[in-house]
């Protein structure tokens, strides 16, 4: 055991299990999914450096790692995730068991690669989805929490808000007269270009970020302000200082109308918006579970119980399906941005 936690020092991961199924039995049998923990900017001093770009498998764009199987007789990897075959390029060729390249040793289990290309890479997106249905102590210690995070984000990083209770609000951050949001229901799946014709950004997803900095009139300087900038970031903070608990009134016996998975479609929507090769962090801020629109757990009235995993393994829970199937899809898509 002493060797799994050195690991989970060096690389700031943790899973829930030391070993993954390998049949399709243990799979099925598994009493949790398998679900890992990690540190974001994780502290290391001897992090392995290449000064350059990785190689990354064609079919589901993982990276070659000291995991993956080497053919040295075909300079060819076969992926640890989906378990193509990739050919090695070319400056590979003298690759042997004594001169391996940096990421394919041991010591390679988290790296960093400074990547080659002239253009300066896009920036990160952090998007903020905050539940309003939620106690004014809480929110205030949230919006604390918030604002102080700002500081802790990488140069030039971008920033967006999106609120819920009953609908979804889309916060336009940089807008001087008042405070101004774009209002989605919350018991609607939208399309991805609905959302972003209403929201004004239809067909900058294929623009790149500079195009839309230059112009002003993209994503950015809009929904997605950069930190860096003090007068973008007094705009955030204006904003999150602004949220007030949802005014929705929640009779005795029900839970709070919360549209969570509204929320967070309208939230990929954005992304999918944004500007061409966006990596973004959508961070959801959830004061209880989803009882309303796409993606519901549980119903409004408080008598129905929020199922259990033995309701799941049963097939008794009422939302399970139709909320797998949501989250499922809206997995998918987000992975695929």
């Amino acid at each position: 055991m002493a060797d799994i936690y050195e690991i989970e020092e060096i690389d700031g991961v943790r899973f829930n299990w030391n070993a993954f199924p390998i049949t399709r039995a243990e799979a099925e049998n598994i009493a949790t999914p398998i679900g890992c923990l990690f540190t974001p900017l994780n502290a290391r001093e001897d992090i392995p450096t290449a000064n350059y770009d990785p190689q990354i498998c064609r079919r589901c764009r993982a990276i070659l790692n000291p995991y993956s199987q080497i053919d040295l007789a075909s300079k060819t990897w076969t992926c640890t995730c989906c378990l193509s075959r990739n050919q090695l390029p070319s400056h590979y060729t003298n690759i042997s068991v004594e001169n391996l390249p940096i990421e394919l040793t041991p010591q390679a289990s988290t790296m960093e690669y400074v990547l080659t290309r002239s253009q300066p890479p896009p920036p990160p997106v952090f998007l903020y989805v905050v539940d309003l249905c939620q106690d004014l102590e809480d929110l205030k210690s949230l919006q604390e929490c918030l604002i102080n995070s700002l500081d802790s984000h990488p140069p030039g990083a971008l920033v967006g808000l999106i609120t819920f209770d009953s609908v979804v609000n889309v916060h336009e951050l940089n807008f001087k007269t008042c405070l101004k949001k774009y209002v989605f229901s919350g018991n609607k799946e939208y399309e991805s270009l609905q959302v972003q014709k209403q929201l004004g950004i239809l067909g900058n997803g294929s623009k790149s970020w500079i195009q839309q900095c230059e112009s002003g009139k993209g994503t950015i300087n809009k929904f997605l302000l950069p930190v860096s900038d003090q007068a973008s970031k007094d705009s955030i903070i204006n904003v999150v200082n602004s949220l007030e608990v949802s005014k929705w009134t929640v009779h005795h016996g029900n839970r709070a109308i919360r549209v969570t998975g509204s929320a967070l479609s309208i939230a990929s929507c954005l992304i999918e918006g944004s500007f061409s090769q966006c990596a973004a962090k959508v961070t959801l801020f959830a004061g209880g579970p989803c009882t309303f629109g796409p993606g519901t757990i549980v119903g409004t009235e408080l008598k129905e119980p929020i199922r259990s995993h033995s309701d799941v393994d049963k097939g008794s829970a009422k939302h399970y399906k139709k909320s797998v199937a949501f989250y499922k899809k809206l997995a998918a898509k987000a992975s695929e941005l």
